[in-house]
């Protein structure tokens, strides 16, 4: 997955991110989903 984000512009991480926060925050998915939804929007702030 990383090598993905390593090929977008900031721009569309931060969509990605904010999307990815969106989801997180309605609350409606399970525990697993969410943790993986994270762990992306982790590896999106770090680049």
């Amino acid at each position: 997955m990383s090598e993905i984000i390593n090929n977008q512009t900031f721009e569309a991480m931060f969509e990605e991110l904010t999307k990815t926060l969106e989801k997180l925050e309605e609350g409606d998915l399970p525990l697993d989903e969410s943790l993986a939804l994270y762990e992306h929007g982790v590896e999106l702030v770090k680049q």
